[in-house]
């Protein structure tokens, strides 16, 4: 049994180490894994994340270096996650996984502050790619269930292939990139979204199904906000119904095309 506590943040290893590799079981709790990394020269993460896992790991010494923690079950901030991790020095990405979640709150994660300058290649964590699934994700007044996100990470950059999502009673699909740099691209496709569900914040007693497509594409900004935006929304919806006196009327079948740019 072995511990580290760098930072305020506790490492406890227990099992069997020696030339050969290691198995047993880690856990890990830190109130703040951020002030944890930069105590030991790693790359910045998010502040105020508490964490708590715990897992069993092996490790096996390199040439090739690998090692694998199974029946991972961790809580960041509020979020609980689960699944396995692995890292491999001969593949590409390095780092692998597969985790679910029970939720995800982007409103109570605290705002991280941008970086002055871009990461280089050569800087940052191994990449890593793997699928990351979530039973809710929610922030700025929306609602996602049911996500299923093929992740690839590293060097600052961020890829995302949504494979299914449920928003607005529709199935969501895509994909959403973010460069080191701050350029965000992101194209959706909403297919069979409850129209009831897709204005009820405007008071519009609309019913029927709704079709939608966007592209956002944006530019980094030194602040760390997005610089110069382009935008296209496009949606229809086959028939649609207005509930008026208690009486279900038909609308004309609607298109509307929304186009922003220099934003």
């Amino acid at each position: 049994t072995a511990a580290v506590e760098p930072a305020g943040t506790t490492v406890r290893f227990s099992g069997r180490l020696d030339a050969t590799g290691a198995a047993g079981t880690v856990s890990l709790a830190s109130p703040d894994p951020g002030a944890a990394a930069k105590a030991l020269g790693l790359p910045s993460l998010p502040p105020g994340l508490a964490t708590q896992a715990k897992g069993q790991i092996t490790w096996l010494p390199g040439p090739p270096g690998k090692w694998a923690v199974a029946g991972l079950e961790a809580k960041v901030a509020e979020t609980v996650l689960r699944g396995q991790l692995g890292y491999n020095t001969l593949l590409p990405a390095g780092l692998s996984f597969d985790l679910s979640a029970d939720s995800l709150d982007f409103d109570r994660f605290p705002p991280t502050p941008p970086a002055p300058e871009p990461q280089t290649a050569s800087a940052g964590t191994p990449q890593a790619r793997g699928r990351l699934r979530l039973d809710q994700i929610a922030g700025r007044g929306l609602e996602v269930r049911n996500a299923v996100l093929e992740l690839t990470l590293g060097h600052g950059n961020m890829a995302a292939v949504i494979d299914a999502a449920e928003l607005f009673g529709g199935k969501l699909t895509g994909t959403v990139e973010r460069q080191n740099a701050g350029r965000l691209t992101a194209a959706l496709q909403l297919a069979g979204a409850e129209a009831s569900k897709l204005f009820a914040k405007t008071g519009l007693p609309l019913a029927g199904p709704v079709t939608a497509k966007a592209s956002l594409e944006a530019g980094g900004a030194a602040t760390g906000r997005l610089g110069n935006v382009a935008a296209s929304l496009e949606a229809e919806s086959s028939q649609l119904f207005l509930t008026r006196n208690g009486k279900r009327l038909p609308v004309a079948a609607p298109k509307a095309i929304l186009t922003v740019k220099g934003l």
